[in-house]
């Protein structure tokens, strides 16, 4: 089944959700950052990550 951009950016979206439920938990039982950043593939658009490359796209930093 072909996939259409509405479903591409919801899934994207998605998979955002997911990563930020998991760095709000991994700051808050860790007590430091965590920063969530794209990778540019399709089965994992978002890593979280203490420390980013530094040519790395950050979408976004959870604070503890």
């Amino acid at each position: 089944m072909p996939t259409t951009a509405g479903s591409t950016a919801e899934r994207k979206l998605n998979s955002f959700q997911r990563a930020w439920e998991y760095a709000c938990r991994r700051s808050e039982r860790a007590g430091y950052p965590q920063t969530i950043v794209r990778t540019r593939l399709i089965e994992q658009p978002f890593l979280v990550t203490t420390t980013p490359d530094d040519d790395a796209e950050i979408a976004a930093q959870v604070m503890p």
